[in-house]
């Protein structure tokens, strides 16, 4: 969920920062409380499906934290936050925030990314389109043996070589049958240098834009649609073929 995102970006935020500070990368450490936060606050506000309760709640709690850990930077402008939220003591005098593990959920993280991958791709699209204004993209999520493949050449470790995946992957009777598709696979992996993020499976990959599709349409202003492209009810230019794990192909029209 969105919020069990958030949660978990702050909570990393805070480790990261610890982090950065205890070895001098006091560059990395300002990025993280300004711009990425700023960022990923954003993104979490402008997810609608959040109920105003727990939305009010949960940002309570990030900035919170946010006033903490960004207090070394900017000591005033600390200050200042701190006093707003309600607190009579100084923030100088306030406890450096600790993560809280139990919070920190690396797989609600990618989801996220995931997500934000395939709007910056429809963005890219649109720029591509110019003159022609699409009102919907269909989404097609790949289909689950493209992410045994991909598990398959993880759990091998080999080097990045078209022949040594190419080999590993077609003594393997379950890809053998896709024949030309597994070598789109490989040229994929090939052009990205290595195996890239994915979810665990086809099925949550699935639920993962299925339960943001309201929050896509609304970035992109564009209809969604979510397919799976083992069995699309829609395909009329035969993208489907071309999904990937993590990597949804897509349609605009």
């Amino acid at each position: 969920t969105p919020t069990r995102w958030l949660l978990s970006k702050v909570n990393s935020a805070a480790a990261k920062c610890g982090e950065f500070i205890d070895n001098l990368k006091l560059r990395d450490y300002a990025i993280r409380v300004t711009s990425d936060m700023i960022r990923t606050v954003n993104e979490y506000l402008n997810r609608s499906e959040v109920p105003s309760k727990e939305r009010d709640d949960v940002m309570a709690y990030v900035a919170d934290m946010w006033i903490r850990l960004i207090a070394p930077l900017a000591p005033h402008a600390a200050e200042e936050m701190w006093e707003k939220m309600g607190h009579d003591d100084y923030i100088s005098l306030a406890s450096w925030p600790e993560a809280d593990d139990q919070l920190i959920d690396p797989t609600a993280e990618q989801a996220h990314e995931i997500v934000q991958r395939a709007i910056d791709d429809v963005e890219e699209i649109q720029k591509l389109l110019k003159d022609e204004t699409p009102e919907q993209v269909h989404l097609y999520v790949s289909p689950q043996w493209k992410f045994d493949a991909l598990d398959s050449v993880e759990e091998a470790d080999l080097p990045i070589v078209t022949g040594k995946i190419m080999g590993h992957l077609m003594s393997q009777e379950q890809f053998r049958d896709h024949g030309g598709d597994v070598k789109k696979v490989v040229d994929r992996i090939l052009k990205e240098n290595g195996v890239w993020d994915y979810s665990d499976s086809a099925e949550q990959e699935l639920a993962i834009f299925n339960d943001a599709e309201d929050y896509m349409s609304a970035a992109l202003d564009l209809d969604v649609h979510v397919h799976d492209a083992a069995d699309p009810e829609y395909d009329p230019k035969g993208k489907a073929k071309f999904a990937l794990p993590g990597r949804p192909s897509l349609y605009l029209e």
